[in-house]
């Protein structure tokens, strides 16, 4: 065998048997070996990598401690998640001040889906360093919201954007969050800073519309989610949306047109059926919204509030079937279900009349 390959092969041994790098690094310094397997790592070499930090740890005569980090993040990289904190606890047991082995350790958590830990290494991480960057207090806002902790993450993101001028996601999280507690006033100061900055801010370009909607200024929350429309089409919930406030200004046509919109991108969703059905009540087209109506139990037979309103209708047009409907809906705990069938259902309980469904 030439001497070459041999010593290729030497090395490879070694490697395998020990962890030390390849191609005659074994007699490297730590320091060398250090920025070496950085280079690797950056490189995405991250076998290699391991290679050069596990020789630099050997050949340090100190504690060297930046290289448990940088092994720690290779076998993050590598989803050897057990030896990565296993590394990462070292580097910090070792020096309290070693700030990136928090961060990789938070990451490594992160991906294991332990949010609990990973929360308490976050708020460590504050604890000692007063002056975190803003990556830091992003992660730890999402943390909060991850643990059922609402109300610190809240706090936290409101934090980031008194910080942060150009943070646009968080005043996105923040604004999303005002819409949620019924507070469109206070989202669309943000909503707008977000635009002025970012035009085409796919969730800022929405919750304009939601805000709109929630002031009731429907006009202006058609506009936006026209223009959400055209730059994002085919989201469900932006087509509920847009016929909800065509429906509130009573332009029963398109509103018409949306739900169904809505239905063909989320046949899941139950309320475009309601929509429907109620406007087709209003325009005393009973039949129509019978067959609505047939269509969302079509997707969900078993939507108590489906089986009630199935049963009201039919019994608007005095058909017997509507028991069969009221008596479901009963069962399911609906208490209007259970007073309308009294009235109407000439029968026990437990004695339905045994008709075809419409």
């Amino acid at each position: 065998m030439p001497e070459g390959r041999l010593n290729r092969w030497l090395g490879v041994l070694a490697w395998l048997i020990g962890g030390m790098p390849l191609h005659g690094q074994d007699t490297a310094t730590a320091e060398s070996a250090f920025q070496q397997g950085v280079l690797q790592y950056t490189l995405g070499e991250y076998v290699s990598a391991r290679g050069y930090f596990t020789h630099a740890i050997r050949r340090s005569e100190g504690q060297y401690v930046r290289a448990y980090t940088m092994r720690g993040a290779t076998f993050l990289m590598m989803n050897q998640y057990d030896s990565a904190i296993r590394d990462l606890r070292t580097a910090w047991q070792k020096d309290r001040t070693e700030y990136n082995a928090l961060r990789y350790l938070i990451e490594t958590y992160w991906a294991m889906r332990w949010f609990d830990s990973a929360l308490a290494v976050a708020e460590r991480l504050h604890r000692v360093h007063p002056s975190p960057v803003y990556y830091d207090h992003y992660i730890l806002a999402k943390l909060y919201y991850y643990n059922d902790l609402p109300d610190k993450g809240f706090q936290k993101y409101q934090e980031i954007i008194r910080q942060y001028d150009t943070a646009l996601e968080p005043r996105s999280i923040v604004a999303s969050e005002y819409l949620a507690r019924g507070r469109p006033d206070s989202a669309l100061p943000l909503i707008r800073y977000i635009l002025a900055q970012e035009p085409l801010h796919e969730a800022a370009l929405f919750n304009k519309g939601v805000a709109y909607a929630q002031k009731k200024l429907y006009d202006s929350a058609v506009t936006s989610f026209l223009t959400y429309l055209l730059y994002y089409p085919g989201r469900a919930d932006a087509y509920l949306y847009l016929a909800d406030a065509y429906r509130f200004q009573e332009k029963w046509n398109r509103a018409k047109k949306y739900y169904h919109h809505a239905i063909a991108a989320d046949p899941a969703l139950d309320l475009p059926y309601f929509s429907l059905a109620y406007i087709y009540e209003t325009e005393q087209k009973v039949d129509s919204a019978v067959m609505t109506l047939v269509d969302l139990l079509e997707q969900h037979p078993d939507h108590p509030q489906g089986n009630y309103w199935m049963g009201r209708l039919l019994a608007l047009q005095g058909r017997d079937e509507a028991c069969f409907y009221l008596k479901r809906a009963a069962d399911m705990g609906v208490p209007e279900a259970q007073e309308v069938l009294h009235q109407i259902c000439q029968f026990g309980p437990a004695d339905p009349p045994q008709k075809d469904k419409p």
